[in-house]
């Protein structure tokens, strides 16, 4: 079962994984750089963003505590994405770890929903039902391709181009942790059945996206 030879699919997904021995642990530079330069590169609705972000910690904290449950990873993560710890490096060639670092995470190229079913119980279902998203799309790109002018894919930016594709365009059913209403409308069985599936998708959201042929994918992380 496949799309379109043109056309790709991506569900950005995103979850929490239990941890053990295995966790990568991004190592610390050897030349940390200045928390001041570092906090300097974030714009002012990103630091009042963060701010808001420790409030809100602060505010839970205690509940979660009592449980025996700690924050300090969170809190942690903050610290990274503002800047004032050192950035983490990759693990190996063409590893480029987020600087939104979570320490204690496990890196792997890839994960394996067959061999690992406890951490993607939503996997199986969406697989089986998979034909239901593939009709609703292969049915609205019929309707795309009659139009004469306008449509439901749109470009994101001259970067994605580059480093997705030429021609790259996508239509946004979720993005931030927002659902786009008005897209999701257009496909709507797809909606209710991410919906149902309970799926933890990352903020970076969902989409369908298309490409010219032949353009490739370059190195690049989403992270």
């Amino acid at each position: 079962m496949s799309l379109p030879h043109l056309l790709r699919v991506f569900l950005a997904s995103s979850m929490i994984v239990t941890t053990s021995t295995a966790a990568f642990v991004p190592p610390v530079p050897s030349t940390p750089p200045t928390p001041v330069l570092a906090l300097s590169a974030l714009t002012e609705r990103q630091m009042q963003f963060w701010e808001d972000v420790d409030e809100g910690i602060d505010d839970i904290a205690a509940y979660y505590e009592s449980k025996g449950q700690s924050l300090d990873r969170i809190r942690a993560f903050g610290r990274s994405a503002r800047g004032e710890t050192p950035p983490p490096t990759g693990s190996a060639a063409g590893h480029q770890p987020s600087e939104e670092n979570v320490d204690g995470l496990t890196a792997k190229p890839f994960w394996d929903v067959a061999v690992d079913p406890d951490n993607f119980p939503w996997a199986a279902e969406l697989e089986a039902k998979a034909q239901i998203i593939i009709e609703e799309f292969e049915a609205n790109l019929a309707k795309e391709q009659a139009r004469e002018e306008g449509g439901i894919f749109s470009g994101d930016s001259a970067w994605q181009n580059k480093v997705m594709g030429q021609g790259w365009s996508a239509v946004r059913l979720q993005r931030l942790g927002v659902w786009n209403q008005d897209n999701c409308k257009v496909f709507p069985k797809t909606y209710e059945l991410l919906q149902s599936l309970n799926i933890p998708l990352a903020v970076r959201g969902v989409c369908f996206a298309r490409q010219a042929p032949g353009s490739g994918v370059q190195p690049h992380s989403d992270g």
